[in-house]
């Protein structure tokens, strides 16, 4: 009898531990945010769910989940640093960010088995500003004019 509740408690041990190795949240990180012309910017990063194989989604965001949607991309460039999971795409950044004030990326890694989907480092978001070339704005109001 107790070989039966010696052989169930490795049993149940190994089962245990078997989910903890095993269930895990995405993991990743937003490599860079670089403005490619006018309203538009280009985000680079990478993207992992460590218990399935399949590259994972990302959901872009500005300014956090609050903030603005950007899109979805699936994280399946491939590299030689963390093989088939990179991401890379270009998003039209809606107006309201266009007031040269910095403004953050967030990114989630979605998970596939259940597990949370994850923000990605870095976790604050990466900061970004947009510069609008061909507009400027000028403050007329201390100009002073006089006639010669």
């Amino acid at each position: 009898m107790w070989r039966y509740n010696i052989l169930f408690c490795l049993v149940v041990f190994f089962i245990i531990t078997i989910e903890h190795v095993v269930a895990a949240s995405p993991v990743g990180y937003i490599d860079g945010v670089t403005q490619s012309g006018g309203n538009t910017i280009s985000i680079s990063g990478w993207a992992q769910d460590p218990d399935d194989s399949r590259p994972s989604y990302v959901h872009l965001y500005i300014d956090g989940l609050s903030g603005t949607a950007l899109g979805s991309v699936l994280a399946n460039i491939s590299s030689n640093d963390v093989g088939a999971h990179r991401f890379y795409q270009t998003y039209t950044v809606p107006a309201q960010y266009l007031d040269g004030q910095t403004h953050r990326i967030v990114a989630y890694g979605i998970d596939y088995t259940g597990d949370p989907n994850a923000l990605l480092k870095p976790t604050d978001g990466f900061p970004f500003q947009m510069v609008v070339s061909g507009q400027a704005h000028f403050d007329l109001s201390d100009l002073h004019l006089t006639s010669i």
